[in-house]
């Protein structure tokens, strides 16, 4: 099963799996915003690290994002401007995809918090 069909993180390896994912897409991010400018100083490398990009396996997992930059990645060579706003846009996306991602991290933490006090507390009144 792929990660995108769980509904909530369940364990610490759910969690660390998350932050991975995370990570990959700050990492991303970045080499979105060097390529938006790159892309007028050499069209073809800009591309080749675009596709590079999209065939990652993490990348997989955002079919969304993946699909977007193939398309990006395919002016490249004939419209630098048009290169630079589709970066534009995957930037602005991604930064929304790690916004929701860190939100439902944050949950799992807190949840997380929640129980162990109540297991804390718990084993307190016990003894």
């Amino acid at each position: 099963m792929n990660w995108y069909k769980y509904s909530k993180l369940e364990t610490f390896e759910d969690r660390n799996k998350l932050n991975k994912r995370i990570k990959f897409l700050k990492e991303a991010v970045s080499k979105l915003n060097y390529l938006k400018k790159y892309v007028f100083q050499n069209a073809p490398h800009a591309k080749r690290v675009m596709m590079e990009m999209a065939e990652n396996k993490i990348m997989s997992s955002f079919p969304v994002f993946k699909n977007l930059m193939k398309d990006c990645s395919s002016t490249a060579l004939d419209n630098y401007e048009k290169f630079a706003e589709g970066c534009e846009i995957i930037i602005e996306k991604l930064v929304d995809k790690i916004k929701e991602l860190e939100k439902e991290r944050k949950e799992f933490s807190n949840n997380f918090n929640q129980e162990r006090i109540k297991n804390d507390r718990k084993d307190k009144s016990d003894s």
